[in-house]
């Protein structure tokens, strides 16, 4: 029954070859053929024998099979008990997967998703304890449902709500979060610095200069309940400091913090300049084709005009943020368009097309655009009540983090 399974799989695989006799080579199997087939399939293939175990989960077959599957996003439900499905983002129009039960306690519906990388899922889960406010970290693989409670550091101020959950990056060929702690006495603001390993399970407190901590003092105050938009590109993590729909004044930055990996340094990026007052904004970060994206979508006070700009930044960003340096702007929507709704899209994945899928969280609806003329198309929508869509995710078996 095993081995039928496989071969029925592996025939879907291999079309262009049913007319071969001859046995395939293993190394056309094992490289060629199942780094190509679904998660689910090969989630399956590990109990077929103790060869192909020891293969499927070694970290060059996890690289192999993230390099060519594409990405689903992941909706979790809104109902008790929870649970989750997932979108191709290759093909929006199949709408929902069958729902599956998260591997953890979710009765309050305390839990967030906080992003993902190659396959793990990061979550923050809240919790009350003697009246104060804490939470757990966990990392999640929807494909096996394997999930780990990230064990808590010595100092309480990492998983107090004081604690900004800044990143979770792959780096080194290990999961790492990155966590700075804010505490404040008498109105003066201080600021840690401290990094998880996955592959050690344990933290460590970031030697952080004091220039750095001025930084952080000046650009990193506000709700640390806030997942504050980040990607990671070169050995570096890019956060936006403000929250997303704050009242910008009229001429101020957008402020961008890099954190190098190497040298965990920090450094101050002054982002692109806009000469609009807006009501609402939408910034969200993306890599394409190498370089650093930041999409901006803003709506002004009289809630009719809404306006997407596209800014790729230029080496380090450390121009002037007038195009001529630091940041180019690639595109920039028709604000006569007043059906898009800009200022509430999210970007969260690039299609093979070039499209972008968004988010419209207002609508709890999906979008695609095309960020060249700034076009855009509602081509699912799914009731508020029951899902709610959270993250990009890329389905592969990973590593254990057991090991």
């Amino acid at each position: 029954m095993r081995m039928s399974v496989v071969r029925s799989e592996v025939e879907v695989a291999t079309m262009g070859s049913r007319d071969i006799e001859t046995p395939l080579p293993p190394e056309m199997l094992f490289f060629h053929i199942l780094p190509r087939l679904p998660g689910k399939s090969i989630h399956r293939f590990l109990c077929v024998c103790k060869q192909w175990w020891s293969f499927l989960t070694t970290p060059a077959f996890a690289k192999m099979h993230h390099h060519h599957r594409h990405k689903l996003v992941i909706a979790l439900s809104t109902t008790t008990p929870c649970k989750f499905s997932t979108i191709d983002l290759e093909a929006l129009q199949d709408g929902l997967s069958a729902s599956r039960p998260i591997p953890f306690d979710d009765q309050n519906h305390s839990v967030k998703i906080i992003e993902s990388v190659r396959g793990l899922v990061c979550l923050r889960k809240t919790n009350e304890c003697n009246g104060r406010i804490y939470f757990d970290i966990i990392l999640w693989n929807p494909l096996t449902s394997e999930c780990k409670t990230v064990s808590r550091p010595n100092n309480e101020e990492c998983y107090v709500t004081t604690a900004n959950l800044v990143a979770f990056y792959y780096n080194c060929s290990d999961y790492k979060l990155l966590l700075v702690t804010e505490d404040h006495n008498d109105y003066i603001y201080s600021h840690n610095v401290y990094i998880y390993s996955l592959k050690s399970d344990s933290w460590r407190k970031v030697e952080t200069r004091q220039e750095d901590l001025s930084l952080l003092c000046h650009h990193f105050i506000g709700d640390s309940r806030l997942w504050r938009p980040c990607r990671s590109l070169n050995e570096k993590i890019y956060i936006e400091t403000s929250e997303p729909n704050w009242n910008r004044a009229f001429g101020d930055p957008i402020i961008i913090l890099s954190f190098d990996m190497k040298t965990e340094k920090w450094t101050k990026i002054v982002g692109p300049y806009t000469e609009y007052r807006p009501k609402r904004m939408c910034l969200s970060f993306f890599v394409v084709r190498g370089c650093i994206h930041l999409y901006v979508g803003y709506c002004h006070h009289d809630d009719n005009e809404c306006v997407a700009e596209l800014w790729r930044m230029d080496g380090d960003g450390d121009g002037d943020g007038d195009g001529d340096g630091g940041w180019t702007k690639v595109a920039d929507a028709d604000p006569s368009k007043q059906h898009c709704p800009w200022a509430s899209l999210w970007p969260i994945h690039e299609m093979k097309n070039g499209n972008r899928v968004m988010y419209f969280e207002r609508r709890n609806a999906i979008y695609e655009a095309d960020l060249e003329t700034l076009t855009t198309k509602m081509v699912y929508e799914c009731d508020p009540y029951t899902y709610g869509f959270h993250c990009a995710y890329t389905e592969t078996l990973g590593i254990s983090m057991f090991n």
